[in-house]
Protein backbone atom coordinates (compact mmCIF):
# COMPACT_ATOMS: atom_id res chain seq x y z
CA UNK A 1 0.00 0.00 0.00
CA UNK A 2 0.99 3.19 -1.06
CA UNK A 3 0.57 4.54 3.09
CA UNK A 4 2.57 2.10 4.56
CA UNK A 5 5.35 3.17 1.55
CA UNK A 6 5.41 6.87 2.68
CA UNK A 7 5.36 5.85 6.68
CA UNK A 8 8.38 3.53 5.92
CA UNK A 9 10.33 6.02 4.27
CA UNK A 10 9.91 9.00 6.48
CA UNK A 11 11.70 6.21 9.31
CA UNK A 12 10.19 9.40 11.72
CA UNK A 13 9.22 8.33 15.44
CA UNK A 14 7.61 11.88 15.82
CA UNK A 15 4.05 11.16 15.91
CA UNK A 16 3.21 14.58 14.49
CA UNK A 17 5.38 13.68 11.31
CA UNK A 18 3.48 10.45 10.67
CA UNK A 19 0.31 11.85 11.11
CA UNK A 20 1.42 14.80 8.62
CA UNK A 21 1.82 11.75 6.43
CA UNK A 22 -0.99 9.84 6.72
CA UNK A 23 -2.53 13.30 5.64
CA UNK A 24 -1.17 13.73 2.62
CA UNK A 25 -1.12 10.07 1.61
CA UNK A 26 -5.23 10.65 2.26
CA UNK A 27 -4.87 14.28 0.37
CA UNK A 28 -3.21 12.67 -2.35
CA UNK A 29 -6.29 10.86 -3.39
CA UNK A 30 -8.21 13.88 -4.21
CA UNK A 31 -7.64 16.73 -6.85
CA UNK A 32 -7.60 20.40 -4.72
CA UNK A 33 -8.26 18.80 -1.27
CA UNK A 34 -10.42 20.30 0.58
CA UNK A 35 -9.13 19.69 4.71
CA UNK A 36 -11.18 20.45 7.76
CA UNK A 37 -9.55 20.21 11.10
CA UNK A 38 -11.97 20.30 14.46
CA UNK A 39 -10.27 20.97 17.26
CA UNK A 40 -6.57 22.59 16.18
CA UNK A 41 -4.12 22.26 19.12
CA UNK A 42 -1.80 25.34 20.55
CA UNK A 43 0.27 25.59 17.61
CA UNK A 44 -0.05 25.22 13.70
CA UNK A 45 1.74 22.81 11.82
CA UNK A 46 2.84 25.05 9.84
CA UNK A 47 4.68 21.95 7.33
CA UNK A 48 1.41 20.22 7.04
CA UNK A 49 -0.86 23.47 5.88
CA UNK A 50 1.99 24.70 3.47
CA UNK A 51 1.60 21.04 2.10
CA UNK A 52 -2.07 20.94 1.94
CA UNK A 53 -1.41 24.34 -0.08
CA UNK A 54 0.76 23.34 -2.29
CA UNK A 55 -1.11 20.69 -3.59
CA UNK A 56 -3.92 23.29 -5.04
CA UNK A 57 -6.13 22.51 -1.41
CA UNK A 58 -8.15 24.71 1.00
CA UNK A 59 -8.22 24.46 4.64
CA UNK A 60 -10.94 25.33 7.05
CA UNK A 61 -10.16 25.45 11.20
CA UNK A 62 -12.30 25.17 14.32
CA UNK A 63 -11.74 25.95 17.74
CA UNK A 64 -11.87 28.90 20.38
CA UNK A 65 -11.44 32.55 19.03
CA UNK A 66 -8.16 32.83 20.87
CA UNK A 67 -6.96 29.30 19.54
CA UNK A 68 -7.40 30.33 16.01
CA UNK A 69 -6.11 33.84 16.39
CA UNK A 70 -2.75 32.31 18.14
CA UNK A 71 -2.61 29.79 14.46
CA UNK A 72 -3.06 33.03 12.29
CA UNK A 73 -0.96 35.35 13.77
CA UNK A 74 2.07 32.00 13.71
CA UNK A 75 0.69 31.08 10.00
CA UNK A 76 1.60 35.43 9.08
CA UNK A 77 4.86 35.00 10.40
CA UNK A 78 5.61 31.56 8.38
CA UNK A 79 4.14 33.64 5.23
CA UNK A 80 1.16 31.56 5.29
CA UNK A 81 -1.11 33.86 6.36
CA UNK A 82 -2.52 35.98 3.44
CA UNK A 83 -4.29 32.97 1.69
CA UNK A 84 -7.24 32.77 1.07
CA UNK A 85 -7.19 29.14 0.51
CA UNK A 86 -7.01 29.38 4.83
CA UNK A 87 -9.76 29.95 7.04
CA UNK A 88 -10.40 30.06 11.14
CA UNK A 89 -13.92 29.17 12.62
CA UNK A 90 -13.56 30.23 16.40
CA UNK A 91 -15.96 30.63 18.99
CA UNK A 92 -15.78 32.85 21.79
CA UNK A 93 -18.18 30.13 24.30
CA UNK A 94 -19.76 26.89 24.07
CA UNK A 95 -18.16 24.70 21.37
CA UNK A 96 -17.15 24.45 17.97
CA UNK A 97 -20.87 22.86 16.92
CA UNK A 98 -22.52 25.92 15.93
CA UNK A 99 -19.37 26.99 13.72
CA UNK A 100 -19.39 23.57 12.22
CA UNK A 101 -23.34 23.90 11.18
CA UNK A 102 -23.34 27.40 9.81
CA UNK A 103 -20.06 26.75 7.89
CA UNK A 104 -22.22 23.61 6.32
CA UNK A 105 -25.27 25.89 5.56
CA UNK A 106 -23.35 28.29 3.99
CA UNK A 107 -21.54 25.34 1.48
CA UNK A 108 -18.47 24.21 3.63
CA UNK A 109 -17.88 20.34 2.72
CA UNK A 110 -14.68 18.16 3.17
CA UNK A 111 -12.43 15.77 1.79
CA UNK A 112 -10.47 14.71 4.58
CA UNK A 113 -11.46 15.75 8.33
CA UNK A 114 -9.52 15.68 11.28
CA UNK A 115 -11.03 15.06 14.91
CA UNK A 116 -9.12 16.31 17.37
CA UNK A 117 -11.17 17.83 19.64
CA UNK A 118 -13.11 17.39 22.87
CA UNK A 119 -13.33 13.84 22.60
CA UNK A 120 -16.32 13.85 24.65
CA UNK A 121 -20.11 12.14 23.46
CA UNK A 122 -21.83 16.10 24.31
CA UNK A 123 -19.55 17.76 22.17
CA UNK A 124 -18.38 15.46 19.52
CA UNK A 125 -21.41 13.32 18.71
CA UNK A 126 -23.06 16.72 16.96
CA UNK A 127 -19.58 17.70 15.39
CA UNK A 128 -18.82 14.16 13.88
CA UNK A 129 -22.51 14.53 12.76
CA UNK A 130 -22.62 17.64 10.78
CA UNK A 131 -18.67 16.60 10.26
CA UNK A 132 -20.10 13.45 8.24
CA UNK A 133 -22.73 15.37 6.36
CA UNK A 134 -20.02 17.51 4.91
CA UNK A 135 -17.92 14.67 3.98
CA UNK A 136 -17.95 14.11 0.39
CA UNK A 137 -18.70 10.28 -0.64
CA UNK A 138 -15.46 8.85 -0.69
CA UNK A 139 -13.83 11.47 2.00
CA UNK A 140 -11.73 10.16 4.93
CA UNK A 141 -12.32 10.98 8.45
CA UNK A 142 -9.55 10.97 10.97
CA UNK A 143 -10.68 10.91 14.51
CA UNK A 144 -7.09 10.99 16.68
CA UNK A 145 -7.19 9.50 19.84
CA UNK A 146 -10.39 7.36 19.79
CA UNK A 147 -9.87 5.57 23.23
CA UNK A 148 -8.99 8.77 25.10
CA UNK A 149 -10.97 8.40 28.24
CA UNK A 150 -11.85 11.45 30.55
CA UNK A 151 -10.80 9.52 34.14
CA UNK A 152 -7.44 9.42 32.55
CA UNK A 153 -7.93 12.83 32.52
CA UNK A 154 -8.47 13.39 35.71
CA UNK A 155 -6.17 11.03 36.60
CA UNK A 156 -3.55 13.04 34.52
CA UNK A 157 -5.10 16.31 36.10
CA UNK A 158 -4.64 15.43 40.27
CA UNK A 159 -0.41 14.61 38.76
CA UNK A 160 0.17 17.74 37.85
CA UNK A 161 -0.64 20.87 38.12
CA UNK A 162 -0.13 21.95 34.48
CA UNK A 163 -2.55 19.76 33.07
CA UNK A 164 -4.83 20.42 35.49
CA UNK A 165 -4.43 24.05 34.50
CA UNK A 166 -4.65 22.87 30.79
CA UNK A 167 -7.98 20.89 31.08
CA UNK A 168 -9.70 22.53 33.98
CA UNK A 169 -11.68 25.23 31.88
CA UNK A 170 -12.66 22.95 29.51
CA UNK A 171 -14.31 19.89 31.20
CA UNK A 172 -17.07 19.58 34.16
CA UNK A 173 -16.43 16.01 35.31
CA UNK A 174 -19.64 16.46 37.59
CA UNK A 175 -21.51 16.25 33.73
CA UNK A 176 -20.78 11.93 33.97
CA UNK A 177 -21.71 9.01 35.69
CA UNK A 178 -18.48 7.02 37.17
CA UNK A 179 -19.02 4.45 34.24
CA UNK A 180 -19.02 7.48 31.32
CA UNK A 181 -15.76 8.66 32.89
CA UNK A 182 -14.64 5.28 31.93
CA UNK A 183 -15.87 4.94 28.36
CA UNK A 184 -13.49 5.99 25.36
CA UNK A 185 -16.34 8.80 23.83
CA UNK A 186 -15.31 8.58 20.50
CA UNK A 187 -14.54 5.21 19.92
CA UNK A 188 -18.03 4.85 21.45
CA UNK A 189 -19.17 7.53 18.47
CA UNK A 190 -17.27 5.54 15.76
CA UNK A 191 -18.28 1.87 16.23
CA UNK A 192 -21.74 2.74 16.56
CA UNK A 193 -22.95 5.49 14.90
CA UNK A 194 -20.19 5.97 12.06
CA UNK A 195 -19.70 2.41 11.25
CA UNK A 196 -23.04 0.94 12.84
CA UNK A 197 -25.54 3.30 11.51
CA UNK A 198 -23.87 4.84 8.60
CA UNK A 199 -21.97 2.27 7.25
CA UNK A 200 -18.28 4.10 7.00
CA UNK A 201 -15.78 1.76 6.28
CA UNK A 202 -12.46 1.18 8.52
CA UNK A 203 -9.00 1.88 6.16
CA UNK A 204 -6.53 0.45 8.79
CA UNK A 205 -3.68 0.67 6.14
CA UNK A 206 -3.69 4.66 6.64
CA UNK A 207 -4.29 4.47 10.56
CA UNK A 208 -1.87 4.93 13.37
CA UNK A 209 -0.90 3.85 16.36
CA UNK A 210 -3.54 6.25 17.98
CA UNK A 211 -5.79 7.51 15.26
CA UNK A 212 -8.38 6.03 13.38
CA UNK A 213 -9.23 6.45 9.45
CA UNK A 214 -13.00 5.87 8.34
CA UNK A 215 -14.16 6.16 4.71
CA UNK A 216 -17.23 7.73 3.54
CA UNK A 217 -19.11 4.95 1.40
CA UNK A 218 -19.55 5.74 -2.12
CA UNK A 219 -17.70 6.50 -5.65
CA UNK A 220 -16.26 9.91 -5.02
CA UNK A 221 -17.16 13.88 -5.58
CA UNK A 222 -16.31 15.73 -7.88
CA UNK A 223 -12.66 15.77 -6.71
CA UNK A 224 -12.60 12.01 -7.60
CA UNK A 225 -10.83 9.87 -4.96
CA UNK A 226 -9.01 7.16 -6.00
CA UNK A 227 -8.18 4.28 -4.28
CA UNK A 228 -5.91 2.47 -2.01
Amino acid sequence: MAFARNLTQTGSTDRGARLDAALADLWSRFEAPRFVQIGLGPTPRTDRLRALLDRGGSFAGFDLVQTCEKHKAILTREGLGTSDRLRFLGHGRGSYVFNLVTWFREGGRADVILLDGHRTLYVDLPALYVGWCALAEGGFLVIDRPDWKLATAASNMHASFDVWKALAPHYDFGLYEREELNLPHLALIRDVFLRGVHGMEPVPEAEGPDWSVLRKPGSGSGTSPRPF
